[in-house]
């Protein structure tokens, strides 16, 4: 990760903890939660618990451990929203990020950060921007300040923007003009911005990321290409966006074929440029991914109601835990799918997970049934919760 801060945290820790191998390190958190205990914390410096929130909140293994890391990073930040220092903002900005990746809500932190920020509005950069817009969506944040500023900015330095970092903003305003929370003309002016990238530049390079984040664009504006095959993709006549369908076309039929290529364990980028033409690169996913306890109890379920399904199983883009039946689509939605305050309290659904929960809607072959893990840790005894189970499955 080339990122100076996220680097300087982990170097810290790692000289604290004498521990070279970062993997290692993150395992070794896990192995004793104690060093994100209060006790702990209290004996420690505001930098050096910084240095905790930043790594484990930043490094990807976080998404491998659900609960256990949004635990021990809410136990850093109540700590540290005491201590309220002042911060610069390359420091705001990767504290905003780490929320944001562990979906972790914090009224008085958040509003020090924000305020920070805004007093410093004319030193962020571009790029410092759209991390700050990024963070608000993820985490569900209503202030209007930040995307009008973004706007601009995106509209006045055109030049600053490539094809990815434009998609990667667009695919949240896509979102957000769909939650009512964004002027749908604004799309329109970053669509003909988009379309006229397309246009001038003629190889584009699609590096993973950006494969899924284009096709869930597409999904937003058109989604009755969720229903299609991709190899002949067509755009309804009565949808608002189909001037610029010819032109979004060829580069989905692209993404998907690469999505469709990938495996669990691997992803694939595919670069267009006259050094190499059409090469494909192939690697191991850096992020493992592993069952957890709530799917292993849903799993438990299935079996002893002797029901046909299939774990992990991809359906258009996105995988899902278990496909029942061949007509139940159900999602195991853990502590990572929800934005939570430093109490563990549930505010609300990550608005990717609506994104999600959208799309599969289009698909009218199969019933979606998502399981919320704060609804169903409700149930105490087994029997009620196998009955709650066969009423969503009809079998009672």
């Amino acid at each position: 990760m080339n990122n100076p801060i996220f680097n300087a945290a982990k170097v810290a820790l790692s000289k604290q903890l004498k521990i070279a191998d970062p993997t290692e390190m993150y395992k070794h958190f896990l192995k004793f939660p104690s060093l994100c205990s209060n006790e702990m914390l209290k004996k420690e410096t505001h930098q050096e618990i910084f240095n905790k929130i930043i790594f484990l909140g930043g490094f990807h293994e976080r998404r491998n451990c659900g609960i256990t890391i949004k635990e021990m990073v809410a136990n850093c930040l109540r700590q540290y929203r005491n201590l309220e220092p002042e911060l610069d903002i390359p420091h705001l900005v990767q504290l905003f990020l780490t929320l944001s990746n562990v979906l972790l809500y914090d009224d008085k932190l958040i509003r020090n950060i924000l305020n920070q920020l805004k007093n410093k509005q004319d030193q962020i950069q571009i790029k410092q921007l759209q991390s700050i817009s990024h963070c608000l969506y993820k985490l569900g944040i209503k202030d209007q300040f930040w995307p009008d500023l973004m706007h601009k900015n995106v509209i006045i330095y055109t030049q600053v923007f490539g094809i990815q970092d434009l998609v990667q903003h667009i695919h949240i305003v896509s979102n957000q003009v769909l939650l009512n929370e964004f002027q749908e003309e604004k799309l329109y002016q970053l669509l003909e911005l988009l379309q006229y990238k397309f246009v001038s530049q003629k190889k584009h390079i699609y590096l993973s990321k950006f494969q899924f984040q284009y096709t869930q664009l597409m999904f937003n504006l058109y989604p009755e290409l969720i229903k299609q095959k991709y190899n002949n993709p067509y755009c309804d006549k009565d949808n608002k966006y189909s001037i610029f369908f010819d032109h979004f076309c060829k580069d989905y039929q692209v993404c998907r074929m690469l999505l469709d290529r990938k495996d669990n364990n691997m992803t694939i980028d595919y670069f267009e440029n006259d050094n190499f033409p059409n090469l494909i690169r192939t690697k191991d996913d850096v992020i493992e991914k592993r069952i957890s306890s709530f799917e292993l109890n849903i799993e438990q379920l299935l079996k002893k109601l002797n029901l046909n399904y299939k774990h992990q199983q991809k359906l258009s883009i996105y995988e899902i835990d278990f496909c029942v039946e061949d007509k139940f689509l159900i999602n195991c939605n853990g502590p990572t799918h929800f934005i939570q305050n430093l109490d563990k309290e549930v505010i609300r659904k990550s608005p990717n997970c609506l994104m999600q929960q959208r799309h599969l809607k289009q698909l009218d072959n199969y019933q979606i049934i998502d399981l919320d893990f704060h609804i169903w840790d409700k149930y105490d005894t087994q029997d009620k919760y196998t009955k709650e189970f066969k009423k969503l499955l009809n079998l009672m």
